[in-house]
């Protein structure tokens, strides 16, 4: 996990692991926000780890995202089925695939079929939830934590 302390972040933001089994994240969680108790956000490398640090928030009488924002990244399944859901980065891997495809070809990526540049633009993305998000009011999308 890679955390964010806000304004003037290290250079290098701090890093833990959140290990199996669960009560072993959990006094991973408190050793880590013990140290570092002005992070208010951590990045987790997918959607596998992510639920875990929200598991271990919740074993500690904590929650996401008054307490830490939590963020996955590759938008699966498993960051919807927690409560909170899951923030998550989203990645189109066949979009990067073909760009990437054409310019080892030397091909201009500009000049592409409409659809590819339409992709090309579509390739990343961020599915907004409840781990890092307040929602406004049903349907108004989400506003950042303040």
């Amino acid at each position: 996990m890679r955390a964010t302390g806000g304004r003037g972040s290290p250079r290098t933001p701090p890093s833990f692991v959140a290990p199996r089994p669960r009560t072993a994240g959990a006094g991973a969680v408190k050793t880590f926000l013990a140290a570092h108790g002005t992070v208010t956000a951590v990045a987790a490398f997918d959607d596998d780890i992510a639920p875990r640090t929200l598991t271990a928030l919740h074993d500690l009488g904590l929650a996401a995202p008054d307490d830490l924002a939590v963020i996955g990244f590759d938008d699966t399944e498993y960051g919807a089925l927690g409560t909170p859901a899951l923030t998550t980065v989203r990645i189109v891997a066949e979009v990067h695939g073909r760009l990437d495809a054409r310019a080892v070809l030397g091909l201009d990526p500009a000049r592409a079929q409409p659809r590819a540049r339409a992709d090309h633009r579509a390739r990343l993305g961020v599915t907004p939830a409840g781990s890092t998000a307040h929602p406004l009011r049903p349907g108004a999308g989400y506003a950042a934590r303040r």
